[in-house]
């Protein structure tokens, strides 16, 4: 949350000089972000192997 959504929504609005639209995409990207992040380890196929051939 601070790497992303803070940061970025601090150097746009005091530095690149952008409105409330940047504010709102910086959340977004923070969202997206963590998404990805919690997605990472069901990406690999050797996961969603052994997750299917458990839970079947």
């Amino acid at each position: 949350m601070w790497g992303v959504r803070i940061l970025f929504t601090f150097l746009c609005v005091r530095y690149w000089g952008l409105g409330l639209q940047a504010v709102w995409y910086c959340m977004i990207a923070d969202n997206v972000c963590k998404a990805l992040l919690f997605a990472w380890p069901f990406l690999g196929k050797k996961r969603r192997e052994s997750l299917l051939i458990i839970h079947c």
